[in-house]
């Protein structure tokens, strides 16, 4: 656990979490930016602390593969020595936002991956059957 320094001089501490796993989630690393500057070594295997000054910070992320998605916002208050847990949801397709919250955000997209499968499985199962009747 990260134990920030405290005092009325301290800086706070942010701590990023990419919600998910690269093997059933987003396989495309987040970009995250607080205020702006971009953060570095942001991925799903493990939280990421960045120390910033105290007052109002504004945290965007998205992620980008053939064009950019998973947009997603949020204004945090840091206090100077307060660690602040930021979680960004990924969502599981291109075409939504992402969600970005101070507790674990609900993943978008689950049903249309769901509908996806269903159908493609439904497709395979047309084909190997005409395939075997015909």
């Amino acid at each position: 656990m990260i134990q920030p320094p405290t005092g009325p001089g301290a800086p706070g501490t942010i701590e990023i979490t990419v919600q998910g796993n690269a093997l059933v989630s987003n396989l495309v690393p987040p970009t995250v930016t607080i205020d702006g500057h971009k953060i570095q070594g942001v991925h799903v295997t493990a939280p990421v602390a960045v120390n910033v000054p105290p007052g109002r910070r504004h945290i965007e992320a998205h992620s980008q593969w053939l064009r950019r998605y998973g947009q997603a916002s949020l204004d945090v208050d840091v206090r100077p020595g307060e660690l602040v847990k930021v979680y960004y949801a990924p969502p599981l397709h291109q075409f939504t936002t992402g969600s970005l919250g101070t507790e674990k955000q609900k993943i978008k997209g689950v049903g249309c991956l769901v509908v996806t499968l269903v159908v493609l499985v439904v497709v395979i199962l047309a084909l190997v059957l005409l395939a075997v009747f015909a």
